[in-house]
């Protein structure tokens, strides 16, 4: 058992935000292509974030799987940009008992791993029996009776220990995929386009299922809305941490200004500001102001609107098709130099722009490497998402997906389990 890096709070989309530890350095930084002219500028990719530190971990062969935490793609971005698997699942599926508050509405526990078995096996486990107490805990967990608990629990036990051919030879219906036109943005890198593209050509030809074009028209405002929802909550969560009832407390004899500390709101004002990071001051202000009374309308409740319309283009398409395939990422992992540059919003405009639809909307969503790309060497994914608790089905649909692609892990993954 070890713990891994990550952004501060979870905050952060490249793992480059950790006060004390420093960055995450993407593992596939010592395979990158450069060219003649990038002689002597030879610097480290980004991990992704926020649980870039558990993506890394699982891509350097440091272990096999890795907890992680979903709010926007903080699972499913870091598993792309390290060429492994990330699982995001229901919100309310799993029990968030224990988790640290970020976004409580959309906040979820997530797997990284190698393997679409493992990732089965380890939400096998979570839905265990042994779970319920876990479970009983969190008002947040899907209403589900014991016997719905415990038929998924047994499909993921089979996920777990089948072979993708095996699922090949399961019989049922064929399967819709839908392609969302809306996630053809500007800026989407043409090797993403390009591995997107090829892996839907091969569902229709090779596994013989339908692909759809669909439509989600309220996609493009998934960032906007996700940014006041997130902020505001993000300020509502962090006022718990105030230097009384636990966590950090200036010290009167370290602190630059000790008048400061003679009264209470100014106590916590010290507290704060030595405490957090920059991005995560930066949220609880932009927080505060949308949930100041002259600014909720205006923004706060304009989002929760917007925030049910993006989520019932979901419920809408998926009484078209049954699953999703869209990107992560626009393009590969940037470096670490350029990543550090660009403030907070450019970030998340860059990164989660493929990602934070699915969190408003609560759904599972499984991102799998596809490809290298062969101009930078960097790995390529893509996700499947699928409808409310749809796990087995979309775990299947993965391992079929993985015995096709046989994507060239950093490390030989199969000789490390072997060897246990």
């Amino acid at each position: 058992m070890g713990k891994t890096n990550m952004d501060e709070f979870a905050m952060g989309c490249g793992a480059t935000d950790g006060m004390i530890t420093g960055p995450v350095i993407n593992p596939w930084s010592f395979r990158i292509k450069y060219s003649s002219s990038d002689l002597g500028e030879k610097t480290p990719v980004v991990a992704g974030g926020s649980s870039g530190g558990s993506a890394a971990a699982v891509a350097a062969g440091l272990c096999l799987i890795a907890l992680a935490s979903d709010t926007g793609g903080s699972s499913r971005l870091p598993a792309s940009y390290c060429g492994v698997l990330g699982l995001k699942p229901t919100y309310g599926l799993v029990s968030r008992h224990g988790l640290i508050p970020l976004v409580n509405a959309i906040d979820v526990p997530a797997i990284i791993a190698s393997r679409t078995a493992d990732i089965a096996a380890v939400l096998a486990t979570w839905l265990a029996p042994s779970s319920s107490r876990a479970r009983a805990l969190d008002a947040t967990c899907c209403p589900l009776s014991t016997s719905q608990i415990s038929q998924m629990h047994t499909e993921l036990m089979r996920i777990a220990t089948t072979s993708g051919r095996e699922i090949c030879k399961t019989p049922r219906g064929r399967l819709r995929i839908g392609i969302p036109v809306e996630y053809h943005v500007p800026g989407l890198d043409t090797e993403v386009s390009s591995a997107w593209d090829s892996l839907a050509s091969r569902l229709s030809d090779v596994m013989h299922y339908d692909i759809q074009l669909v439509r989600l028209p309220h996609t493009p405002i998934a960032t906007t809305v996700y940014s006041v929802l997130c902020v505001s909550e993000v300020a509502s969560n962090m006022a718990r941490y105030d230097g009384l009832e636990y966590g950090l407390r200036a010290d009167r004899n370290l602190s630059s200004d000790t008048e400061m500390l003679n009264s209470t709101e100014a106590l916590f004002a010290t507290t704060r500001s030595e405490g957090f990071g920059e991005v995560v001051r930066g949220r609880i202000f932009a927080g505060n102001f949308f949930l100041l009374r002259s600014q909720t309308n205006r923004h706060l409740k304009a989002a929760r609107r917007l925030w049910r319309l993006i989520k019932q283009d979901f419920d809408e398409v998926f009484t078209k098709v049954d699953f999703l395939l869209t990107p992560v990422a626009l393009g590969p992992p940037p470096r670490l130099e350029d990543f550090v540059k660009l403030d907070n919003r450019a970030r998340t405009t860059l990164d989660d722009v493929c990602t934070v639809a699915v969190n408003l909307a609560g759904l599972p969503a499984l991102a799998f490497p596809v490809c290298i790309s062969t101009s930078t060497g960097l790995p390529i994914g893509l996700q499947l998402i699928g409808p409310p608790l749809s796990e087995p089905n979309l775990l299947s649909l993965a391992l079929e997906i993985e015995d096709q692609v046989d994507f060239p892990y950093l490390v030989n993954f199969q000789s490390i389990i072997d060897s246990i």
